[in-house]
């Protein structure tokens, strides 16, 4: 959370949320094409760090 902040300073706070939610997609739609729960659970930590924002 303190980083979002700085981010939020920094890009402006709407830039920082639509980054986070485009990337929140792209790792949604990578846990969709998952083919082993290896990637699967790889793809739902990563799709953790922008919903975490």
């Amino acid at each position: 959370m303190p980083l979002s902040g700085w981010l939020a300073q920094r890009f402006g706070p709407a830039r920082v949320f639509t980054v986070a939610m485009l990337m929140f997609a792209f790792w949604s739609a990578m846990c969709g094409l998952a083919d082993s729960l290896g990637m699967l659970v790889v793809c739902r930590i990563l799709q953790g760090f922008p919903a975490g924002r």
